[in-house]
């Protein structure tokens, strides 16, 4: 039966619900997932940053594929894919004309050459069919997502572009401070009037080199962060001596409630503190936070590849590596490795 594969609007919203109803089980969905949420997911998604596809035959809708361009500037050659079969279609070509005609966008007419999913590890159709549009598996994830009552494994695949060779560097990295005697560090919750100290810290060249800041950072925008910070979000403030040393943070990883159990970390702190304990308290306080008072399953980061010391002081907290994401961030004038690393709760 031939598949027509064009771009979803809201009145295919009805649509689109029922089927993502069918589907949810592997995709992160709820059986109360309503369709005026469909609607604007549809309707929200901006034609610049990405794409809502469906695939129709003579039966109506038979499978929908999202590509979503990543906001973050250092991540726009980043792309993630969702796709949903009924399950009445699955094994019949539409997942395929489906990926077919997004990997082609991508790559013909997007500035994405890096694309991004993820599935359960026991989806062996699915991996089949990814592995031959080109992805390949990065990064095995335990205890990823809630599914029939139970935490299941999942998996990271990535595709780069065949044929994509990333630039050389355009700079050298910042020189790594030498270690120093342990400091008394306090650490308390962030709050609204530390938007300066906060925007000086992250413009530090060391600390853009092992995040995805940015340089000459203003107040005002920390002062909306700080204001209004991501739901659930927990962050925590280091101080020596009254000065606001480093950062640190738990944040939800997507918006499904199957992931609840889980969250991402992050961390920051200043060239003139590394190596003295500021991030040995920073790792302490949100360890125990996210095992004494959120009864987190799983926290996961990601590191890049070649700062040894960060990667050092995660394991000695529990944190091991799960997989390495290539060219995942853009840092230097190039496109740079990274690290996922994962803990988990101890039973």
């Amino acid at each position: 039966m031939p598949v027509t594969i064009r771009s979803l609007v809201p009145s295919d919203a009805p649509s689109v619900h029922r089927l993502g109803l069918e589907v949810a089980r592997t995709l992160g969905g709820l059986p109360s997932d309503r369709e005026e949420a469909t609607a604007q997911r549809i309707a929200e998604l901006a034609p610049d940053r990405g794409l809502h596809l469906g695939a129709f035959d003579d039966d109506g809708l038979a499978g929908v594929l999202t590509l979503d361009g990543m906001p973050h500037v250092r991540r726009k050659h980043v792309a993630m894919i969702s796709i949903g079969v009924r399950t009445a279609k699955q094994r019949r070509g539409v997942g395929d004309a489906l990926l077919r005609a997004a990997v082609a966008a991508a790559d013909d007419w997007w500035a994405f050459f890096r694309l991004e999913l993820a599935l359960h590890a026991d989806n062996h159709a699915a991996l089949r069919l990814y592995e031959k549009h080109g992805f390949v598996v990065e990064t095995q994830r335990p205890r990823d997502m809630l599914r029939d009552g139970v935490l299941v494994d999942g998996l990271g695949m990535a595709r780069i572009r065949p044929g994509f060779v990333a630039p050389p560097e355009t700079g050298s990295a910042p020189p790594i401070p030498p270690r120093g005697p342990r400091r008394e560090v306090t650490v308390r919750p962030v709050r609204v009037a530390d938007a300066e100290a906060f925007a000086r810290l992250h413009e530090e060249p060391s600390v853009m080199e092992g995040t995805f800041q940015l340089p000459y950072q203003v107040r005002s925008t920390w002062e909306k962060r700080l204001a209004a910070p991501i739901p659930n979000s927990h962050v925590f403030l280091a101080e020596i001596e009254g000065r606001v040393v480093g950062s640190a943070g738990l944040f939800p990883l997507g918006q499904s409630p199957r992931l609840r159990h889980q969250a991402g970390f992050g961390i920051s702190v200043h060239p003139d503190v590394q190596g003295q304990g500021v991030g040995h308290a920073l790792m302490k306080a949100v360890t125990s936070l996210a095992d004494d008072y959120l009864g987190l399953e799983r926290v996961v980061l990601e590191v890049y590849v070649d700062n040894a010391r960060a990667r050092a002081l995660y394991e000695r907290f529990g944190f091991v590596v799960e997989g390495t994401q290539r060219m995942v961030a853009f840092r230097r004038g190039t496109y740079v490795d990274s690290y996922q690393m994962g803990r988990l709760r101890s039973r």
